[in-house]
């Protein structure tokens, strides 16, 4: 189990190394090429075409890609008032489930996510005329596996944590 449990986490710590990276240059990509367009379009009068699926396209991948590095530090937006007034020894037990919860989510738009990315295969982007949607909507079932990855872990965190706090007691 320990090993199992330590492999999943230097994975991750991997996966999470590799996606803030490519978070970063996809804003920095997304900066230039709304800069460029607005550039070309206002200063040239030759806009550029493609500006607004590139950006899309980028940020899609960005935030899907983004989501399991704000889910592995716990950095996600909750509303845990109810959380915070629930006696101590139910906040662990709550946390675990609404983790289960995100891991039955992202399981799903994996799922559900490859025949999305199947289909998007036969329609290309309009003004890309060579790349297809496919490539875009990719980004749910790659953003939701690595989710899933992320969630394994923090549901195996809290369980030694919940197990080993009620051991030691």
């Amino acid at each position: 189990m320990t090993a199992l449990y330590s492999l999943l986490r230097s994975l991750n710590q991997g996966i999470c190394r590799i996606c803030t990276g490519l978070v970063s240059a996809s804003l920095g990509a997304i900066c230039v090429i709304l800069f460029s367009g607005v550039a070309c379009r206002y200063l040239l009068n030759d806009p550029i075409s493609w500006t607004e699926d590139v950006t899309c396209l980028l940020l899609v991948w960005m935030v899907l890609l983004g989501a399991p590095v704000a889910m592995r530090v716990r950095a996600h937006v909750a509303i845990d008032m109810l959380v915070e007034r629930l006696p101590r020894g139910l906040r662990l037990p709550l946390r675990i489930l609404s983790t289960c919860v995100v891991l039955y989510v992202a399981w799903f738009m994996v799922r559900y996510g490859v025949g999305f990315t199947a289909m998007g295969m036969r329609r290309v982007v309009p003004s890309l005329d060579w790349l297809p949607y496919g490539y875009v909507y990719l980004a749910l079932p790659v953003g939701y596996g690595l989710m899933l990855l992320v969630c394994l872990e923090l549901i195996l965190d809290d369980l030694v944590t919940l197990f080993g706090r009620k051991q030691g007691s």
